[in-house]
């Protein structure tokens, strides 16, 4: 299924577009970028940022993947750990962000929550 209930958009452009903006901002930070932590930081930032962006759990799991086989490509696999920092802190403030309706949700028993 292309489409979530909860969101009307579709799920295949945004995770084909989160996956090549992070590969693409591997590919850039490859070649321009001398250092390994800072390739890292880069890759792990743009992750980050695409965490808080995506809505739905399916093309953030995509981006994550992606920018997990970056960062071993790019660094090795113990930079690894940075990668799921970026993606905890960038989809965590979606949840920090609506306290209210996770409150609501987790009160309101679950009948109440069909109307």
């Amino acid at each position: 299924m292309s489409t979530d209930e909860k969101h009307p958009y579709s799920i295949i452009p945004a995770t084909l577009g989160g996956c090549v903006a992070v590969a693409l901002t591997a590919l850039a930070v490859r070649v321009a970028v001398p250092g390994t932590a800072e390739r890292v930081v880069i890759v792990a930032v743009a992750v980050g940022v695409l965490s808080a962006l995506l809505r739905d759990t399916r093309p953030w799991l995509a981006v994550v993947a992606v920018g997990a086989v970056a960062v071993v490509v790019l660094a090795g696999a113990a930079y690894l750990f940075t990668i799921g920092v970026a993606a905890f802190l960038g989809r965590g403030q979606r949840w920090i962000r609506s306290p209210r309706t996770l409150a609501l949700d987790w009160h309101t028993p679950p009948d109440a929550r069909r109307r």
